[in-house]
């Protein structure tokens, strides 16, 4: 596993808050592969939001510091078109292209046969709620969106790096965390690029999302490493 590199996180306002009040990091315990993580999937968030003006001002600030990241696990940094130019690709790839959505980016419609808000739905829904994971009002998206569940796998990262709420608290996180990127964030990804790679008409998404199928492919092994939640015992 390559190394991932502590960034400053992308400066965006969040598309939700999480109310689950388990953060209370020990001092004596160092964060920062975990902390870096977080970042990571919180600007692949970002990559995938609508670039209005405040997106594109963010992704455009944070692109070269997360540079090391389109590295390990794509083949190169993409360049950032003009901001018209990405919103026409974005509307063009998720929203609506001459009358169909190439690269849907909501994770029912993979997952429970072309259904939007299936079964899938009603479980993320409760998961998030469980977890403490609150949209805000003014978010059009619904919650499996890929923007979002990246954007909520970032927020679990958060808790379980901070967490001293015992073992069994920890490891409930952790297998939300397991769950929302194996059986959500992966059949998403792994759809998209695919569609991405036939429809899209610069390079952009196609780097942004091959280099995230990549990241999520490895994603088991790194949150073994980065997380080490399997090594933590009830009296740490």
């Amino acid at each position: 596993m390559l190394m991932i590199h502590l960034n400053p996180p992308p400066a965006s306002k969040p598309m939700a808050t999480n109310e689950k009040n388990i953060i209370n990091r020990p001092e004596n315990r160092d964060d920062s592969p975990a902390l870096a993580l977080k970042n990571c999937f919180f600007f692949a968030a970002l990559l995938f939001r609508y670039p209005d003006d405040r997106i594109y001002s963010a992704i455009r600030q944070n692109l070269a510091a997360f540079s090391d990241f389109f590295l390990a696990y794509g083949d190169r940094v993409p360049r950032l078109p003009s901001s018209e130019d990405l919103q026409a690709e974005y509307i063009g790839l998720f929203v609506n292209n001459k009358g169909f959505v190439p690269a849907v980016p909501y994770a029912s419609c993979h997952i429970d046969g072309g259904r939007l808000m299936g079964d899938s739905f009603v479980n993320l829904r409760q998961k998030m709620a469980e977890t403490g994971f609150v949209m805000d009002p003014s978010v059009p998206e619904l919650e499996d969106h890929l923007t979002v569940l990246l954007e909520y796998t970032s927020s679990l990262i958060g808790l379980i790096a901070g967490s001293d709420g015992g073992q069994a608290e920890t490891a409930g996180v952790m297998e939300t965390l397991r769950v929302i990127t194996g059986d959500y964030i992966r059949p998403l990804v792994e759809s998209m690029a695919d569609r991405i790679n036939e429809y899209a008409t610069m390079d952009f998404y196609r780097i942004a999302i091959h280099t995230l199928r990549e990241f999520i492919r490895e994603s088991a092994s790194i949150y073994e490493t980065v997380l080490d939640v399997g090594n933590k015992t009830e009296d740490e």
